[in-house]
């Protein structure tokens, strides 16, 4: 009895040997075949993490397995040009809590590719910040999440699967791209906004110094969330506000003395989405022609609008609502 036990006792041993062996082999052939992101020049403890991080994640290249084991898309592409972008964010919120685990990351991120494909670049670990008692940052893969008060969550990007040119653990990826279907850029046109609130107009009259590209009368529309944003001086995701402008014109004949409005002069319009514009404050900027419904701005025009409308004193807002 006692020989069959020691004989049973060396079949499990050799298999647990064996089973080391082929992880091993694994990792070795996983370093082997990811140029680029293995090694990754940070040490071996986080080379092994990645490993294991890409074998957990390796079935998910399809969108629709990630789905199905739980993971949604909650952003649109997200980027910050010229730094790059982050793309798609699919989360699992049943994994949003405040243990981190390498295996099981809350976020995949995805690129959509111009076959409409969408390509698993890396993750995202998340802790949200009303959950986390510690006066030190959580910790993954020897790293400290960073902090997003604006989004409430603590955060740690790893490019897993598309290296970055600015690092392992970088917000954003120069190689990848948002492309004008469904990018950060693709802002839809606000149909029907003129039976929304009419907010307040103002006339940019020739003494001012935007005069030449945003001259005439502006007329400033919110649908209903936006409109409970300037009640409370917080915009909630959803909130859109329209800058609609007009040029003027002089009356003629019993309009003489007048100022009229004369043809549409372009659209502008922000979007309030804490997800997909978490890189400009959270909040989309669009510009419109005035025959066309398709936005125009690039996403350096968009940085350039937010760095502005950071500064207002109220949510990235200027405009006020009359009382």
């Amino acid at each position: 009895m006692t020989d069959l036990i020691m004989r049973v006792g060396g079949v499990w041993m050799l298999m647990g040997a064996l089973t080391l062996a082929v992880v091993a082999q694994a990792r070795q052939t996983d370093m082997a075949q990811a140029p680029g992101v293995l090694p990754s020049g940070l040490g071996s403890a986080v080379d092994r993490d990645v490993a294991t991080l890409r074998a957990a994640t390796a079935g998910f290249t399809s969108i629709e397995t990630a789905e199905a084991a739980g993971y949604k898309r909650v952003t649109d592409c997200v980027e910050h040009q010229p730094d790059g972008a982050m793309g798609y964010h699919f989360q699992n919120n049943a994994l949003l809590d405040t243990t981190l685990d390498v295996e099981h990351p809350e976020v995949l991120v995805y690129e959509r590719k111009p076959d409409g494909a969408f390509k698993l670049n890396g993750v995202e670990y998340l802790v949200p910040i009303a959950r986390w008692t510690s006066t030190e940052p959580p910790q993954i893969m020897g790293q400290a999440l960073k902090r997003a008060d604006g989004l409430g969550i603590w955060y740690l990007h790893v490019w897993s699967w598309e290296p970055s040119p600015s690092g392992l653990f970088a917000d954003w990826n120069a190689r990848v791209k948002c492309g004008t279907d469904g990018g950060a850029s693709a802002m839809p046109y606000p149909d029907g906004f003129r039976s929304w609130t009419h907010v307040k107009s103002l006339i940019v009259g020739p003494g001012h110094e935007s005069f030449a590209k945003r001259g005439g009368i502006h007329h400033y529309y919110a649908n209903d969330k936006a409109v409970a944003g300037y009640r409370t001086g917080t915009f909630p995701d959803g909130s859109i506000i329209v800058d609609e402008a007009v040029v003027t014109k002089d009356g003629e004949g019993r309009a003489q003395g007048l100022v009229l409005e004369g043809q549409r002069r372009f659209l502008d319009v922000m979007l309030k989405d804490s997800h997909r514009y978490a890189s400009t404050g959270g909040w989309g900027y669009e510009h419109f022609e005035p025959d066309d419904t398709t936005g125009r701005l690039s996403g350096s025009d968009q940085a350039t609008c937010s760095t502005c409308h950071a500064k207002a004193q109220t949510d990235h807002v200027f405009s006020r609502i009359r009382s």
